[in-house]
């Protein structure tokens, strides 16, 4: 758990040096997700649970809303990695799939640490920080993908396009079939 917060500490104080030690980093996906990401998807999973009963919602409908989101933030992450290299190819990206499902990891957790908000919800307009995550995303694809420069810009746009449909994907999801207050009180 320290290593975690190691990490999402060097996410937000020195995102070019974090960048660079994930890109030597030889962990498989499999590991990301066992040691790392089911800690990161937690977060909002829980503290929209608990935010839900704050606002008095039903029981079961707050955890059938934790159990979709932390499912689709967990799939999430598979989709935009497998989008993103099958992108790639068009954009002649040297980069495997799991560098994309790195990329892919790493970038989600500012958007899904600004969940912890989700635990208060007056306090629910506060997850706008994990905007940053889309800041970080560009970062890392400069940093890990190798992308001819003519084909750069339009590579990054597009990607983060798909990072966009991802997040709302992931958070409109579970908020939809459940019928749970979490989203009911963002808007």
């Amino acid at each position: 758990m320290e290593s975690i917060m190691e990490q999402v500490k060097d996410m937000y104080l020195s995102p070019h040096t974090f960048w660079e030690e994930v890109k030597l980093q030889p962990k498989t996906e499999i590991e990301l997700i066992r040691d790392y990401y089911i800690f990161i998807a937690a977060v909002p999973a829980i503290a929209g649970f608990l935010g839900s009963l704050i606002h008095g919602e039903n029981f079961f409908r707050s955890v059938l809303w934790s159990v979709l989101f932390f499912g689709c933030a967990i799939g999430g992450i598979y989709f935009l990695s497998k989008v993103l290299a099958f992108m790639g190819k068009s954009f002649d990206v040297t980069e495997d799939e799991a560098t994309m499902f790195r990329l892919a990891v790493f970038a989600f957790t500012p958007i899904l640490l600004a969940g912890i908000f989700l635990l208060i919800p007056p306090l629910y307009w506060l997850t706008i920080i994990g905007v940053y995550g889309f800041y970080f995303f560009v970062i890392g694809l400069n940093k890990l993908i190798t992308c001819p420069e003519e084909e750069r810009v339009n590579f990054t746009i597009i990607s983060l396009i798909v990072l966009l449909i991802t997040t709302l994907l992931v958070f409109l999801i579970p908020a939809l079939i459940s019928g749970a207050a979490v989203y009911y009180s963002v808007i």
